[in-house]
């Protein structure tokens, strides 16, 4: 098995993993240390509470697609070590991101500028 996709299955299963204990184990309260942590995401403790349910859940999303899409490209790519550690490289910033990402559109559209829920009106 290719060291890069341990490498990828490796991320894969970390972020997988912290998915569960954020929601096994979600912070009780805004902190420094644990939890998904952002300028949007401490606002108040809505906007903790939901930040942190949201992340909790793409994580584990995006690592079951990180394993996926990992596994197949690393199988169909050449045995190309600079290829391979690209992709690698790639696949994980790109994931770690996308979890950001897509969890501050999340509060976006449930939250004001302010930390206000939006009315669904």
């Amino acid at each position: 098995m290719s060291v890069f996709l341990i490498t990828i299955l490796c991320v894969a299963f970390i972020f997988y993993i912290s998915g569960m204990l954020l929601k096994i184990y979600p912070p009780k309260k805004r902190n420094y240390w644990y939890g998904y942590r952002t300028l949007r995401s401490l606002k108040n403790n809505h906007t903790w509470t939901e930040a942190n349910t949201y992340a909790a859940f793409i994580s584990r999303r995006v690592a079951l697609a990180l394993a996926i899409i990992g596994c197949v490209l690393l199988i169909a790519l050449p045995s190309n070590e600079k290829i391979q550690g690209t992709t690698t490289i790639l696949l994980v910033f790109t994931s770690a991101a996308l979890i950001v990402v897509l969890t501050e559109k999340h509060l976006k559209r449930m939250f004001d500028k302010e930390g206000k829920p939006i009315s669904n009106n």
